[in-house]
């Protein structure tokens, strides 16, 4: 098979961690041949997954049938058939709805490996075709692909991506998001200027010791509209479970890393925007546990 059949293949088996290591094997001129081929292959791979999903289903149900009519020649009733049915490994197989939709992924990281400029693979991987469907990003197979293109296309990739968030908790559990804020990370691309970013950051757990946005986005923190709001529940660390941002920011305070009447500044900053006492409720409790230990 050529580079093209190969990375068909692996997209009509619903594969994308497969479709990475094919893309990954592709030469130049076989790139060239998978990017022209991918926009025409949307339609086949959907159909094709929607009859792969159809046929295993009708086998299900085949098998189903079989089942039950054996088991009342055996002598139970149709009753006891049906729920003896409901017990066995063959109904518990996974024939989900989801199947319809297991193209997605793996072309998404065709196009993310294949196509040449990196506007390109932005809107590609974001294409309407792909959204609403409830199907996640690749993270890892997409990752690999994009380690794979030139340090320029990458940086370009991860600014793109960034701009495309919106702030919203669909992107953050989809892995717009993760996918955005590691492509930033990796490849030291400074951050757009953009709201729903530094929402979408403010949005995970933080680890600011160590993550090289946190210099571009903390100033951010106390102008973009949202990050009070999404902080509005945050307190301490006892009995969370998990780090939160009033303890990260305090840390690098304590640590140096960052000045304290910087972060305090900030906090008065926002309280002179005005808003409502739920966008303030995080710098305040940031501000008195800054004062407090100055």
């Amino acid at each position: 098979m050529n580079g093209w059949e190969r990375v068909a293949e692996a997209v009509g088996a619903g594969d994308a961690s497969r479709t990475a290591d094919e893309v990954l094997r592709l030469d130049a001129a076989e790139r060239r041949e998978v990017a022209h081929r991918l926009p025409h292959h949307i339609g086949p791979a959907r159909e094709a997954a929607h009859a792969r999903f159809d046929n295993l289903r009708a086998e299900k149900e085949r098998a189903r049938e079989r089942f039950v009519a054996a088991e009342v020649a055996g002598g139970l009733s149709m009753e006891e058939a049906v729920h003896r049915w409901w017990t066995t490994e063959v109904h518990h197989s996974q024939v989900g709805w989801r199947m319809r939709d297991n193209w997605i992924a793996p072309l998404r990281v065709a196009g993310a490996g294949a196509l040449g400029g990196a506007a390109a693979a932005a809107a590609w991987i974001f294409r309407r075709d792909f959204s609403g469907r409830g199907e996640d990003l690749p993270l890892e197979p997409l990752l690999r692909v994009i380690a794979a293109r030139p340090a320029e296309w990458q940086a370009d990739l991860a600014v793109r991506v960034a701009g495309r968030l919106r702030g919203t908790r669909r992107q953050l559990e989809d892995g717009t998001v993760a996918l955005a804020l590691e492509l930033l990370r990796r490849t030291g691309a400074p951050p757009p200027d953009h709201e729903p970013l530094v929402v979408a950051w403010a949005s995970t757990e933080p680890d600011l010791q160590v993550d090289p946005l946190a210099e571009h986005l903390i100033p951010r923190l106390f102008e973009a509209e949202g990050v009070g709001r999404v902080l509005r529940d945050e307190r301490d660390d006892e009995g969370r479970g998990r780090r939160s941002w009033l303890r990260a920011l305090r840390d690098l305070a304590d640590a140096g890393r960052i000045e304290r009447e910087a972060l305090v500044d900030g906090c008065v900053r926002r309280f002179l925007r005005g808003g409502s006492a739920t966008d303030l409720r995080f710098f305040v409790r940031l501000h008195d546990r800054l004062w407090v230990l100055k």
